[in-house]
């Protein structure tokens, strides 16, 4: 009888300690499009990130696929019901099609999120 109650104690214990750190975001635009943008311009682009969960969302690192990317996020620790702002900013050195990817590690079960800036830079006509 002793060795269940303990067993019992031991395994409440480990599942009361076991609480989860991951939160929930929610992205609305996950995925923004820029057409025909001239050359030696550079695009800014804005990707909005709310913690929707109970527990602080805490942002470790970005990680971007192309050089040609800067990124700057506006906080990297959000309370619940907050939100953060990731600004991206790519230099268009080629005409033609595009698309780039940032890679945002932080404590959510998908983890990383990814965003994605798309679109066409204008061709010399």
């Amino acid at each position: 009888m002793k060795i269940r109650i303990i067993t019992f104690i031991l395994i409440f214990l480990v599942i009361s300690c076991k609480r989860k750190s991951n939160t929930i975001v929610f992205a609305p635009q996950r995925i923004l499009t820029y057409n025909f943008y001239k050359k030696s311009n550079s695009i800014d682009a804005q990707f909005k990130i709310f913690n929707v969960g109970e527990n602080d969302l805490k942002i470790d690192s970005i990680i971007t696929d192309c050089s040609c990317i800067v990124t700057e996020i506006t906080k990297r620790q959000v309370k619940p019901n907050d939100s953060t702002q990731i600004l991206v900013r790519y230099e268009n050195t080629h005409p033609g099609v595009f698309q780039q990817n940032v890679f945002v590690f932080c404590n959510i079960d998908y983890s990383p999120l990814l965003l994605t800036l798309q679109g066409e830079v204008e061709r010399k006509k």
